[in-house]
């Protein structure tokens, strides 16, 4: 799977600090609903499928949703994300966690069970979404970790992520419109300095550290981007 660039032209968003990350893909899905943002090489096809800024963004409401259902619960409770998924999968739940409110912990599956645990304290989390078939070990492990810590210690939520089928239904032969509800929105907009999501270091001198990220990083790291030319544009 890869992000796609198309050939025709962009309406690309104000990147002026007026629109935050989940703020850009609604503009997108609203101006550049048709534009291919992914090719998916689904198996079972001879030819790959495409997955546009609209697709993209309704199956990102579809998994706040499956996230957290009527943003029920507190706000801005960081969700940690450890899983071996193809990409659209995950940046689609990703995206889905930010949609519902939440701050995601993206967790690389190479650390050591102690190690996510350490995140986890560092940060307040409580809930971790991951693999269960692929990473049984460490998330045994994980549990265990929690447990031998004593009851005093809250025991994080673990759910398995989101079914692809369930967060994109044409691609099991439905409508990509079927059953489309958008995502209750806030009624409090985040400030540019709310921490949009959390990275982690390498972890080479100890454990890995959790590196939280602003609306306002976010922006600065599409200001960064190069954009390609169009192949037929003069320069």
């Amino acid at each position: 799977m890869v992000a796609s660039y198309h050939p025709y032209p962009i309406n690309y968003p104000p990147l002026d600090g007026s629109l935050f990350l989940p703020e850009l893909l609604e503009f997108n899905a609203r101006h550049n609903p048709d534009i291919i943002f992914f090719v998916y090489d689904r198996p079972e096809s001879d030819s790959p499928v495409s997955i546009s800024h609209l697709e993209f963004y309704q199956a990102c409401h579809r998994a706040a949703q499956e996230i957290r259902r009527s943003r029920a619960g507190t706000d801005k409770e960081v969700v940690a994300l450890m899983a071996n998924s193809d990409t659209l999968l995950y940046q689609t739940v990703f995206m889905g966690i930010i949609f519902a409110g939440l701050v995601p912990f993206p967790i690389s599956p190479r650390n050591s069970a102690a190690a996510v645990i350490n995140m986890m304290e560092k940060t307040n989390c409580h809930r971790l979404i991951t693999t269960h078939h692929s990473l049984c070990s460490l998330v045994d492990g994980i549990k265990a970790g929690f447990v031998s810590k004593g009851a005093e210690t809250v025991q994080p939520q673990i759910d398995e992520i989101p079914a692809l089928k369930d967060l994109y239904p044409a691609l099991i032969g439905g409508s990509q419109n079927e059953a489309f509800v958008p995502y209750p929105g806030s009624t409090v907009r985040s400030s540019e300095n709310d921490t949009l999501l959390y990275m982690h270091s390498s972890g080479s001198t100890g454990f890995p550290k959790p590196i939280p990220m602003t609306n306002l990083s976010a922006i600065y790291w599409c200001l960064t981007c190069k954009f390609p030319k169009h192949p037929q544009r003069k320069s």
